[in-house]
């Protein structure tokens, strides 16, 4: 299931829940820019690099502007 979340969605569910994984989907120059944190993983990579991430855990994606992570 997908579901957009606001800024304050994201913080409180990194707040409140332990089993919750932010995903960066970013470009590295993008991630080299500014990173709040989480697993980098850009999209162009993502597929080969899916087994990376605990499918056990809620996975948050974001990116820069909602396009990539949507």
């Amino acid at each position: 299931m997908f579901e957009n979340l606001s800024v304050h969605e994201v913080k409180e569910k990194l707040e409140k829940i332990d089993d919750v994984v932010l995903l960066d989907v970013r470009t590295n120059d993008e991630h080299g820019l500014v990173n709040i944190g989480g697993k980098h993983i850009p999209l162009s990579e993502l597929e080969k690099r899916y087994e990376e991430l605990d499918k056990q855990k809620e996975i948050i994606i974001y990116c820069h502007h909602g396009g990539r992570s949507a």
